[in-house]
């Protein structure tokens, strides 16, 4: 599958490893996100863990949720910046923690742990990122904190 991700842009090797890999991006309103409702975001599986990802960064390739390599955008030069939010009425860890796996593999190859903010803007638990995933190819996360656990799938991209 990594021979696909270096494909180049609008090429029809990454479209369709797009339409096979990422999770599916969403636009309608969730109040889940507060103010940020109507913006781009992702469900976690299973949806009873309550876990979503909102887009700050990260790229919508046919309709599925995609990042560049190493956290980047090499376009515009921002940070694939993930706001993972899970129901205030869960309850969570100080920590969320960030695991991955490329398709095909049982090796864990990537792991994060990032810290809990908060907003009165989006009263929920509110955990940001930054994925700067390694290398190309699919990817499995698996976003755990206390007893929520969810996984969301990734396209990252060659970042140019």
């Amino acid at each position: 599958m990594s021979g696909l991700a270096l494909a180049s842009p609008g090429t029809p090797a990454r479209e369709a490893q797009a339409q096979t890999c990422g999770a599916r991006v969403h636009q309608e309103p969730n109040p889940l996100l507060g103010t940020l409702s109507g913006g781009r975001w992702v469900a976690g599986s299973p949806r009873r863990a309550g876990l979503v990802g909102f887009l700050f960064g990260g790229e919508v390739v046919d309709g599925r949720f995609a990042v560049y390599t190493g956290g980047l955008d090499p376009g515009t030069r921002t940070s694939e910046k993930i706001l993972w939010i899970v129901p205030r009425r869960k309850r969570v860890g100080l920590r969320l923690a960030i695991s991955g796996r490329r398709d095909g593999s049982t090796t864990v190859t990537y792991r994060r742990r990032v810290a809990e903010a908060s907003s009165t803007q989006t009263p929920q638990h509110l955990f940001p990122s930054t994925l700067d995933l390694p290398v190309p190819g699919c990817w499995k996360l698996t976003l755990r904190t206390a007893r929520v656990s969810a996984t969301v799938s990734v396209l990252a991209q060659v970042a140019h």
